[in-house]
């Protein structure tokens, strides 16, 4: 894996892969849906409006006749522009992302359409698994810009206007704030090159991340929705990317919730069968993180769900992880960890996200970092993280179903 920085400002991470047949490309941008400000959803708005530029052919045609496809996302921390096309089109691809950089042409009413759009992906999320998550960030956070829903406010969007969406969009050509993510069959100086010529963007100072937290503790917040499926999530506050404590938590994960031989899956799915699913999710953002476990379930079954889940977050922070089973957890995290870096596209998600917050790390750094986790090292992470008076609960479902 290689890492520079250009002169501009711009990091790249690039990670050759000889033998494969596509190049993925993945441009980050810090602008996510935490820095709305009084206007949540606009990051995401914007991103909607850059693959479609009416003055010109459409990128999304260019990268199909190169092969490939092209898409966009908005996260909480960052937006990023993705393409995959056949490995010899790798440059050609390059110099359209930063066609995609200029400014926003905003018709009326391709700008309309968009916003119809926006507002039916809302609509769409209340009535889906996405809302559960959103109120678990609530009951975890509070009113933080960090528990923004990614799309927005509608009476935001509605009134979103060109200057407003044209002022945010100038926010993304800070070089600084950018990482270019390559990975597939390709020599780093050739990538590098390349990008010199094709993302030209004046050198800038940037702009900084002022963040106030919340100040709100962990609650349990609940959500009556008429679903013949409840849902529960349970977590706590862990570490950001950069914590060497990180690889304690993924070891967690691991025994709390990742595969049908870790403890919640056991006890939850395989031995009483109160549960449709049960899982853990171990997030790491550039200033936090969180360790949940998430399940659904009968309504019925709500109140018994909760209390095994909470059982065993406490056991975590009680008892040593034995040697087998932390063997397995090892051997799980890498396994899981090699599917995600399977193809080009994923690999370069990895190491863009981890460049852009952080520091990026190859698959075998990140192995050998979990590898060392103990016994005792996963018990003392454990014992600073979970505090069962600090726990936040999520639950959406039929009314009555909620008080446990």
């Amino acid at each position: 894996m290689t890492r520079v920085t250009l002169a501009n400002g711009l990091r790249m991470v690039i990670s050759p892969r000889p033998r494969a047949a596509l190049t993925a490309l993945k441009l980050f941008t810090k602008v996510g849906s935490r820095h709305d400000g009084s206007q949540p959803g606009i990051s995401h708005f914007v991103e909607h409006l850059m693959l479609d530029r009416p003055s010109r052919e459409p990128v999304t045609e260019e990268i199909e006749a190169l092969g490939g496809e092209i898409n966009a996302v908005t996260h909480r921390e960052y937006t990023a522009l993705q393409a995959v096309v056949l490995a010899e089109h790798a440059v050609e691809a390059l110099r359209l992302f930063q066609d995609l950089l200029e400014p926003l042409d905003l018709v009326t009413d391709r700008l309309e359409r968009e916003r119809d759009v926006i507002l039916q992906e809302i609509e769409q999320a209340a009535d889906s698994q996405s809302a559960a998550w959103d109120l678990f960030l609530h009951a975890l956070w509070g009113e933080d810009a960090f528990t923004r829903p990614i799309y927005g406010d509608p009476a935001v969007i509605r009134e979103l206007t060109p200057v407003e969406l044209d002022r945010h969009f100038s926010s993304y050509a800070v070089p600084e704030r950018m990482v270019l993510a390559v990975a597939g069959p390709v020599a780093p100086e050739d990538v590098i090159g390349a990008a010199e010529q094709a993302m030209v963007f004046p050198a800038s100072s940037g702009w900084h991340d002022h963040f106030t937290p919340s100040g709100m503790g962990p609650q349990r917040c609940r959500l009556v929705k008429d679903t013949k499926v409840a849902r529960v999530i349970v977590g706590v506050d862990a570490v950001p990317l950069a914590d060497p404590r990180r690889a304690g938590v993924k070891i967690l994960d691991m025994v709390l919730g990742q595969g049908t031989t870790s403890r919640l899956y056991q006890l939850l799915r395989s031995r009483w069968g109160l549960v449709y699913e049960a899982g853990t999710a171990a997030m790491a953002f550039e200033d936090r993180g969180y360790l949940c476990a998430y399940t659904s379930c009968a309504p019925a079954n709500v109140g018994r769900v909760l209390e095994v889940v909470l059982e065993e977050f406490e056991r975590l922070a009680r008892e040593p992880i034995g040697g087998e089973e932390l063997e397995r957890a090892r051997t799980r995290y890498e396994g899981m960890l090699a599917r995600r870096f399977e193809t080009v596209l994923s690999e370069a998600g990895i190491t863009g996200i981890e460049e852009l917050l952080a520091s990026s790390e190859s698959f075998e750094q990140a192995v050998a970092r979990v590898r060392e986790v103990d016994p005792g090292e996963a018990l003392r992470v454990a014992g600073e993280l979970v505090d069962l008076d600090r726990l936040a609960i999520a639950m959406v479902g039929p009314s009555g179903s909620l008080d446990a």
